[in-house]
């Protein structure tokens, strides 16, 4: 029975290729989400949030402790959206490493959208964008 000696250097360079492809995938992947959250939300220039004067980061300690944390080396990319919904804003955290985007979805108060008992369908249909707030790409 014969038996393949291949060459281990080209077997190293698939794997590392194999990884380069899926980084690229998981990033694409993070930004295909947040495009399907972030163009299923109507935009509105003419709206304000209620929660916060000037720098919502600055403002609202536990977003300021959110954007820290996404902030940290080797964290990922992140998106942060504001968004509008029955006239309350909601601050939007897109990230490939989220398993469920409902999660990351928070009021003024820092309440998720389970918490709040919001239907996440429901939400991502009728929400309004407000602007990126801020942006992260590794």
């Amino acid at each position: 029975m014969a038996t393949y000696h291949g060459n281990k250097k080209s077997t190293f360079k698939i794997t590392q290729f194999t990884k380069y492809k899926m980084k690229n995938l998981l990033i694409t992947l993070f930004f295909l989400c947040h495009l399907l959250i972030y163009s299923s939300c109507l935009p509105n220039d003419n709206v304000s949030a209620a929660c916060y004067q000037n720098d919502p980061i600055e403002e609202l300690p536990w977003l300021k402790k959110l954007v820290e944390d996404f902030d940290k080396p080797k964290s990922g990319p992140f998106i942060l959206s504001l968004v509008e919904y029955r006239g309350e804003a909601y601050f939007i955290f897109g990230s490939p490493i989220f398993s469920t985007p409902m999660n990351y979805v928070f009021n003024c108060e820092g309440k998720n959208l389970p918490q709040l008992g919001v239907d996440f369908k429901k939400f991502n249909d009728n929400c309004r964008h407000i602007k990126v707030i801020r942006k992260k790409d590794s």
